[in-house]
């Protein structure tokens, strides 16, 4: 298992959270997206490019992510849902059914994220300690 950190703060990742991460795909996203006789509700997708694409060609099944949202009503950034991925496709189509556009062609379905409440700094406080503990 392989852990992700997805920045989804920019504009948007704010304006697509509610279709497919937030809450669940609705029916028409999911028929639009050739989706509806599969266990999909949540997904989440990433542009393609250069160093995305060899990236991406490495999440698998059971890998957990968490996502660095930027969400009404908190002071700052920071990892606010995780997830495990349950499948990863590229298809433009299911990035348009799903967001609207095109440019989210690495799209990866999750299990039922989970809401979290961790800031950059408590992270980066649990890696040390995961650090300290294994020397």
């Amino acid at each position: 298992m392989k852990l992700w950190l997805v920045p989804a703060s920019d504009a948007p990742a704010t304006s697509n959270l509610p279709k497919t991460l937030s809450q669940p795909i609705s029916e028409a996203r999911r028929r639009n997206a050739g989706l509806s006789s599969e266990n999909f509700l949540h997904a989440w997708g990433t542009r393609s490019g250069p160093r995305n694409d060899t990236t991406l060609q490495t999440m698998e099944p059971g890998d957990l992510c968490l996502f660095y949202t930027s969400e009404a009503g908190l002071r700052q950034n920071q990892y606010n849902w995780m997830a495990q991925v349950l499948e990863v496709r590229r298809s433009v189509q299911i990035s348009e059914a799903l967001w609207d556009t095109p440019d989210f062609e690495w799209v990866y379905f999750l299990e039922e994220p989970s809401r979290i409440n961790l800031s950059v700094d408590q992270f980066a406080t649990k890696l040390e300690k995961c650090r300290l503990l294994r020397s």
